[in-house]
């Protein structure tokens, strides 16, 4: 590990575990009667209906609603209506930075591993590409004039403590994250091109040039079902991922919250 990754490594370490719970409640759904943020109770056992059910196919239907409710919050939604200005795209931007930096360097500390040494593949990287993304917006100070929010800080922390015990947690968050961008992410994208007329040196994030999208989207989905099969507890990984969207979904609140004050301050000047 080098010395740049290693401080990605440290830097969120001993961030303790925000509960964003009562953030959570969509209407009559709250997904804290399902799934609670930061899960630490015994899930159920493999049964025989889940035995042969492929992970991925597990992960996708078990975060179905949670992918709907993300959506339509905050600055997401935005993006998505076409309603997000570069100020509210470029605080998102800045509070994944911490998520991405923590699973990458969880991920390549596993490299060897056979299953998440899958997504430790330098084509999947995205932390790099998020801070030329947030130079091309915001300047070379983006780390200094968009604030690091506490929702950012307590993602990166519950990817800390997915890594704990054999790891294989963290599969749940790459797929949240990298299927996400391979796949919503290119939607995404289009959208900013056209809305915030955004040139393509500010969207390198969602470009993946070493490798065809179907080719690499295959790959991982390959070793989230082999996740799946290895593991006596394959609702556990079902209940990280949705945990991780808990996670976006505070994240996208907090950001339009954030970005919402401060276009008031501007405008009250």
């Amino acid at each position: 590990m080098t010395d740049l990754e290693q401080d990605r490594h440290d830097r969120y370490s001993d961030v303790s575990f925000q509960n964003h719970g009562t953030d959570l409640a969509d209407g009559d759904f709250n997904h804290r009667l399902i799934c609670p943020m930061g899960f630490t109770n015994a899930s159920l056992n493999r049964s025989d209906d889940t035995e042969d059910r492929p992970l991925s196919d597990m992960l996708r239907e078990g975060t179905k609603r949670l992918h709907a409710v993300a959506e339509r919050t905050g600055a997401i939604a935005d993006i998505l209506q076409r309603k997000c200005d570069r100020l509210g795209y470029a605080l998102l931007l800045r509070n994944l930075v911490p998520a991405y930096e923590r699973l990458e360097a969880e991920l390549f500390a596993r490299r060897a591993h056979p299953i998440l040494g899958v997504f430790a593949d330098r084509s999947l990287r995205r932390s790099d590409r998020l801070r030329t993304d947030l130079q091309a917006i915001e300047g070379a100070d983006w780390e200094r004039s968009l604030p690091l929010l506490r929702s950012g800080i307590s993602y990166a922390a519950a990817i800390s403590e997915a890594a704990a015990g054999d790891g294989l947690r963290l599969v749940s968050h790459a797929y949240v994250r990298y299927l996400g961008d391979l796949s919503g992410g290119q939607v995404i994208k289009k959208l900013l091109g056209k809305s915030l007329s955004l040139p393509a040196a500010a969207l390198t994030v969602y470009e993946f040039p070493d490798i065809e999208a179907h080719v690499l989207k295959a790959r991982l989905r390959d070793a989230l079902d082999r996740a799946g099969r290895v593991t006596d507890d394959p609702h556990m990984l079902v209940i990280e991922a949705m945990t991780a969207f808990e996670h976006n979904i505070v994240v996208s609140r907090e950001v339009k919250r954030q970005a919402t004050a401060d276009a008031g301050q501007v405008a009250a000047g």
